[in-house]
């Protein structure tokens, strides 16, 4: 790592990105469950859950979408050597600004029937007061669902997802980062009640 990184950093790109994949897998594999990044997060001067985010998922063979503050997108690019893409384009899109979900996804990669890992994921900055329930069902999930309170931002999003009529393979991951530091995935192929 360069001597600027390792004085504005002490993010360690070998145990902390292990520690932010773990807990993004675990978050995957367990919907509606969250988990924590914040302590990896922490090593970051700044904006640390993103860098955190970005550092783990980014490299120099996928494209991002950042519609935040425009140093800490330059940064992103710089420590992860990804390239900047529209949000048509992107890979990974992260999105720390709110933006409308109804007209933001169908924009992004869905995949397709012959390489659904073409997909797009999300991550999606939210910190708002829990305002809506629904319950999870599908692989992941306990057997007796899984009850997951959200944010009405969040209630936006899962919404405008299931808007879009996608059937698996098909469709995108979505990850909401809150509270400086937790993840909770809900993928694709969960299925999702809502009880208010």
């Amino acid at each position: 790592m360069n001597k600027i990184f390792s004085q504005k950093h002490s993010f360690d790109y070998t145990a902390d990105t292990q520690r932010v994949f773990h807990a993004m897998l675990e978050a995957l594999s367990n919907p509606g469950e969250p988990r924590s990044i914040a302590e990896p997060a922490s090593r970051f001067a700044g904006n640390g859950p993103w860098l955190a985010a970005a550092a783990t998922l980014l490299d120099n063979e996928v494209t991002y979408f950042w519609n935040g503050d425009a140093d800490c997108g330059a940064e992103i690019g710089y420590l992860t050597g990804s390239v900047p893409a529209p949000a048509r384009d992107a890979d990974f899109l992260l999105l720390p600004e709110k933006t409308d979900p109804s007209a933001f996804l169908p924009l992004v990669k869905a995949g397709t029937h012959e390489a659904p890992h073409t997909s797009a994921t999300l991550i999606i900055g939210s910190d708002g007061e829990p305002a809506a329930s629904c319950e999870l069902s599908g692989p992941g999930v306990p057997p007796g669902g899984r009850r997951l309170a959200l944010s009405e931002y969040e209630r936006e999003w899962l919404l405008s997802r299931g808007a879009l009529g996608l059937e698996y393979p098909l469709g995108v991951e979505l990850i909401f980062l809150r509270n400086g530091g937790d993840i909770t995935a809900v993928t694709r192929k969960v299925e999702v009640k809502w009880l208010t």
